[in-house]
């Protein structure tokens, strides 16, 4: 895959490796992303891929989301001004994205209780494609930690 930045072989060594599916419905990347963080502790997304949830990815207690290098965008000799180039891994909702919870990533709780040890890590949100209305890229729920 091209612009794909670090995927090594021994990925599962530190956490549960998900590839991008390039299923343009989201339906495959949702499925995948969301079972890995609901039975992992660690779920690794490859670096400078695109993955396509359809819903929000819902980041359960004691879990973490990770890209498998870099998140920051690494300016192109002007400072940003031209764009940058993005490194970690690149949730890019589809455009029937759907979800009463209003965001791409959810960091959950319940009402009751405050939860934490969550980790988001080197993930790119990209909304270029979200339907209109109002939409968040995290909705963090009553989260000590992440």
């Amino acid at each position: 895959m091209s612009g794909v930045l670090f995927a090594p072989a021994s990925a599962s060594a530190f956490g549960n490796y998900v590839p991008p599916s390039g299923d343009p419905s989201g339906a495959t990347d949702t499925g995948q992303i969301q079972n890995s963080l609901n039975s992992q502790d660690v779920t690794l997304l490859q670096s400078g891929a695109v993955y396509t949830p359809n819903t929000t990815l819902v980041v359960p207690n004691g879990k973490a989301l990770r890209s498998l290098g870099r998140g920051f965008g690494v300016s192109t000799g002007n400072y940003g001004l031209g764009g940058t180039t993005i490194k970690g891994a690149i949730l890019r909702p589809v455009a029937g994205f759907t979800s009463a919870d209003t965001c791409v990533t959810r960091l959950q709780s319940n009402a009751a209780v405050q939860y934490g040890n969550k980790m988001l890590d080197g993930i790119t949100i990209d909304g270029s494609n979200m339907p209109g209305g109002t939409w968040h890229g995290i909705q963090m729920d009553a989260v000590a930690t992440v």
